[in-house]
């Protein structure tokens, strides 16, 4: 064989051999990528899952205090005793979910302090 044709079957071979390892790379990268969207998905899903749950609380606390009221029967204090213990933890459970995130935590701070004010209406009645 030829130093030319020894040279390009070289050139040949280690062109090849980028190639692969770039592609290589590049899967690589996607698959870090493709974990990272799954993670940040998940997070989010459960942050929704976990607002959902306490508005689901609120609303009971607040069909409680209002079936006490109409009715006067204590029997509508309990879901509303139930509820009002549940939201502490239920907000407590949405910042861990947001600690990456600065600014959502400033959003739960201003949410915490809405609840916190429902809660306070509803035991004032």
């Amino acid at each position: 064989m030829s130093n030319a044709k020894h040279a390009l079957w070289t050139i040949a071979l280690a062109s090849v051999a980028l190639v692969l390892i770039g592609n290589a790379l590049l899967s690589n990268y996607n698959a870090r990528e493709l974990v990272a969207g799954g993670a940040a998905s998940s997070r989010s899903r459960d942050t929704i899952y976990a607002i959902d749950d306490l508005l689901s609380e609120l609303i009971e606390a607040e069909t409680g205090q209002r079936g006490y009221l109409l009715t006067q029967k204590t029997s509508y204090l309990e879901p509303y005793r139930a509820a009002a213990a549940a939201i502490d933890t239920k907000v407590a459970a949405l910042k861990p979910l947001l600690a990456e995130e600065p600014e959502q935590l400033q959003r739960l701070d201003a949410l915490e302090q809405l609840v916190a004010d429902k809660v306070d209406e509803l035991r004032a009645r």
